[in-house]
């Protein structure tokens, strides 16, 4: 796993989510099903995405999956993917 810097301060949310998109360790997709959450942690956000659709593609719910970037233990929303495509936050 990457070693991350500690977070330094921000003063505004937009700049911190940047930070933790631009140094994450890890970037996690998740999924609600069944009243549970479903988390698979991927290495880079285009593997996450990856992940994302081909899961969407077997969902016959078609139910949007979210990716966050984690970095040093905070995380940010980065994308959330529908059928219909990827929605990008940040």
């Amino acid at each position: 796993m990457k070693e991350i810097p500690f977070i330094p301060e921000f003063s505004k949310a937009d700049e911190r989510n940047k930070w933790i998109k631009e140094n994450a360790q890890f970037f996690t997709v998740i999924r609600r099903r069944n009243r549970r959450y479903e988390r698979d942690e991927c290495w880079s956000l285009e593997e996450a995405t990856q992940l994302a659709q081909k899961r969407m593609e077997h969902d016959e719910l078609k139910q949007p999956l979210l990716i966050y970037a984690v970095a040093g233990g905070h995380d940010a929303l980065v994308a959330t993917v529908y059928a219909e495509g990827v929605r990008t936050h940040i």
